[in-house]
């Protein structure tokens, strides 16, 4: 009996052991977020009906996605993506958000304010350092679409943009 006792606690034992390390191991696989930017030239935006949409225009757009951590097969993460309307090839630096035109996307989750939500307030930087790498340095705040609460935005650092 004692035998078939610590059988049975050895198996659960190898279950917990191999169950724990399954979770640490998908922890540390995604917890670093990934990041990546686009640029669309001269073109503008719209958001109608929380829809994007381009158009011709003057400007350049720029999105930056943020790749939020966690397993998006278990909804475990949130995707966010700054949308901004910017003069084309020009450096960019912003605190004060009544003249531009500004979104946090939310995405790859189930949670409110999925969908474009207008930057209001803090500091972007955005420098061109060479044809394809930017530098950007952005603390942003946005309004949920959905409940009004804020909604922020952070990156920093050099990035390559990718021209669709």
């Amino acid at each position: 009996m004692k035998k078939l006792q610590l059988a049975k606690t050895k198996i659960i034992l190898g279950a917990w052991l191999v169950l724990l390390t399954h979770i640490s191991y998908a922890q540390s696989s995604t917890s670093q977020p990934k990041a990546t930017l686009t640029l669309h030239s001269q073109s503008d935006f719209t958001v109608t009906d929380n829809t994007l949409a381009f158009t011709e225009g003057e400007q350049t757009i720029l999105s930056l996605t943020v790749i939020g951590p966690g397993d998006k097969r278990i909804d475990a993460g949130m995707d966010k993506t700054l949308v901004i309307s910017m003069p084309s090839n020009k450096d960019l630096g912003i605190d004060d958000w009544e003249n531009y035109k500004a979104f946090i996307e939310i995405s790859g989750c189930r949670c409110f304010n999925r969908g474009f939500n207008p930057v209001t307030s803090g500091t972007l930087t955005i420098s061109k350092l060479n044809n394809d790498r930017w530098s950007i340095s952005a603390d942003l705040t946005a309004t949920g679409r959905d409940n009004n609460e804020p909604i922020l935005f952070y990156f920093e650092g050099e990035i390559e943009a990718s021209v669709p």
